[in-house]
């Protein structure tokens, strides 16, 4: 195996040691759940998904990492090879570096671990919205490892929850999920903060996105092979050893339902 992946059509060739060794390390954390060709495209996925937006070459391959461990993790768990022990909400906004952050941000905060959450963008930008993150610094949380990013089928098919804000109509609908739409004004089209507690309008179970907001949805992000192992092996991860799911009967949490209306 060597350090160097194939370029994108129109950049220039050019060596990042790292890959070579998260494909390994990816390879033996997911052993028994996805081949080492599956590993290798999910990388190279991940990368020509982030390098566009990439604002400092040098923090692509950290991106590329956790970029490529997310999308791995939701296509084990869209297939049902592993198991997710507490209800999986997705948050969709265009750019990924406002709304959907924010959002994501605040659910798992409130959540107390009782879901875990999951953010994407239609057409995601560079960085995170300097102003989400003050928002949300005033309510003490942080945005330390935030980072815009793609909508894949992954994440949508491993959500129970969907929730969009502005994202037209870039998320596709499968059976047997939630959808909402939550009216959220978009913080660039802000001149001062936005409160983190203000409302929005909700229209729980809606089978479309939301309404546009200017700008055309970008296509969802391919999705690599899946090459399944034998699967008498596990991983060494402990995320990757089953665990026994949710109840699906149960009523969502507070935090799940629907957001209160202006006013």
């Amino acid at each position: 195996m060597t350090d160097r992946l194939p370029p994108k059509a129109g950049q220039r060739e050019r060596t990042e040691p790292s890959y070579a060794t998260l494909i390994d390390d990816l390879t033996y954390t997911y052993q028994g759940v996805f081949s080492p060709e599956s590993i290798a495209a999910a990388v190279q996925e991940a990368r020509a998904a982030l390098e566009p937006n990439a604002r400092i070459e040098t923090y692509l391959p950290i991106l590329v990492a956790r970029f490529a461990k997310e999308q791995l993790m939701a296509a084990a768990q869209a297939e049902g090879r592993i198991a997710k022990p507490v209800p999986e909400i997705l948050f969709i906004c265009v750019q990924n570096a406002g709304r959907s952050q924010m959002a994501a941000a605040l659910a798992d905060h409130l959540s107390g671990g009782r879901v875990h959450v999951r953010s994407a963008g239609s057409l995601p930008t560079g960085v995170v919205n300097p102003m989400a993150i003050q928002v949300l610094a005033e309510r003490g949380i942080t945005l330390t490892e935030a980072y815009p990013k793609p909508l894949s089928g992954h994440v949508v098919r491993a959500a129970d929850v969907i929730i969009t804000m502005g994202c037209g109509d870039a998320c596709p609908v499968y059976p047997g999920k939630r959808y909402e739409d939550w009216d959220v004004p978009d913080p660039n089209d802000q001149t001062s903060p936005p409160s983190a507690t203000s409302g929005t309008t909700s229209r729980a179970g809606s089978p479309s996105c939301c309404d546009h907001s200017g700008s055309e949805p970008g296509p969802i992000q391919p999705t690599f092979p899946i090459s399944p192992t034998p699967t008498d092996q596990r991983g060494s991860h402990p995320a990757l050893r089953r665990a026994p799911g949710p109840d699906r009967g149960q009523p969502a949490p507070a935090m799940l339902r629907s957001p209160p209306a202006h006013g």
